[in-house]
């Protein structure tokens, strides 16, 4: 599926952002991707299309309900989305139903740490254990890597082993969201 998504031709100015987090019940709306889908939605809405990918529905409804555009990825239109996004920001690692639809598609990492923890091919709990083969979805390079710092990104190029010109020093967005709040930060605050 991920090579025949490939095919599909992508829309200009078409982002998709897709959450990781999750609790018991369904997937919060959390982490850099959030805060950068809402800098997107505040600011960039005259050159860029934002959307939500939702890992379920309940999270869809939520945003949809906050005047967000968002879509549950086994939906018809969160799979059209996705075969069709220029761009596709994920916080954390590309999950395959997710993967299966994004070939062609420009990944930012935006990743969801300091990067001072042992992680990526460094962490015995992360991608070492795993297998290009049947997870490969894992092993995607990403377009560009979001780092803090530029001391930082030594660690983004040893544990993940990203190029250092495909990393962007940024800072990252949650921690940009604590000195000036983004309209819509308040929209499923985790507050357990």
């Amino acid at each position: 599926m991920h090579l025949l998504s490939s095919l599909m031709p992508k829309k200009k100015g078409l982002w998709v952002f897709i959450g990781w987090r999750m609790n018991a019940e369904r997937e919060i709306f959390a982490e850099n991707t959030k805060y950068f889908f809402l800098y997107t939605h505040n600011h960039l809405r005259e050159e860029v299309r934002p959307i939500w990918i939702g890992a379920d529905k309940k999270i869809a409804d939520i945003l949809s309900k906050a005047g967000f555009e968002c879509y549950p990825l086994n939906s018809i239109k969160g799979i059209f989305y996705s075969l069709r996004a220029e761009m596709t920001f994920i916080g954390g690692f590309l999950q395959m139903k997710n993967w299966r639809f994004s070939g062609g598609s420009k990944i930012i990492q935006l990743w969801h740490g300091k990067s001072l923890k042992k992680t990526g091919f460094k962490s015995p709990y992360a991608l070492p254990r795993y297998n290009k083969f049947t997870d490969p979805n894992l092993f995607e390079k990403p377009y560009k890597f979001v780092a803090i710092s530029e001391n930082l990104s030594q660690y983004v190029v040893s544990d993940f082993r990203i190029p250092k010109e495909d990393i962007i020093i940024t800072g990252i967005p949650k921690y940009d969201a604590l000195l000036k709040p983004e309209k819509g930060y308040e929209i499923d605050l985790d507050t357990e």
